[in-house]
């Protein structure tokens, strides 16, 4: 079975990301990322994994230690002119948080680690444009939008891939 841990987005952001995402999907004739996964940060990349007990076993005690922080969506960003993306404004918090939740996993070699887990930039895609022309009509057409949402980063989720959607296995709150 395939795996990711993730933030999930909730709340007021969640419906804007999930609004944003159906209208480009709408407008531009791309994939609605609605149709596949929930709202979320990646905090750690997908997985293949036959058993996650230990991984369900570590995340528990993991996230009964951490406390809960703030973080910031604001303004759009993009990687490669192909990814679109509403960018999280962090502070240390959050990456002392995604360092020890890595460094963890790979200690207690519970999962491998690839190279992107390391440098991970903390953002919540909304969609992928099919080519650099469409890239830039998509990121004008956000020129009118101003993201500007503070969130509590609460919790710590196993999202597992059965088939061709993304659906909520366990989640596990920050004290």
């Amino acid at each position: 079975m395939k795996y990711v841990i993730v933030y999930l987005i909730k709340g007021r952001a969640k419906k804007y990301q999930e609004r944003l995402t159906n209208e480009i999907s709408s407008k531009f004739k791309i994939r609605n990322l609605n149709n596949h996964i929930s709202p979320h940060i990646t905090l750690k990349t997908p997985f293949k994994k036959n058993n996650i007990k230990d991984i369900e076993n570590f995340l528990d005690k993991f996230s009964k230690k951490k406390k809960k922080f703030k973080i910031k969506i604001c303004r759009f960003g993009s990687f490669k002119n192909k990814v679109i993306y509403l960018n999280i404004v962090t502070d240390r918090n959050y990456f002392r948080f995604q360092g020890d939740l890595i460094e963890s996993l790979s200690n207690n070699k519970l999962v491998y680690i690839r190279k992107i887990d390391l440098s991970y930039k903390p953002h919540a895609t909304i969609g992928f444009a099919k080519n650099p022309m469409q890239f830039k009509k998509i990121m004008d057409f956000f020129a009118k939008y101003n993201p500007n949402f503070t969130l509590n980063f609460d919790n710590i989720t196993i999202l597992k891939k059965p088939k061709n959607k993304w659906i909520l296995y366990k989640e596990f709150n920050l004290k």
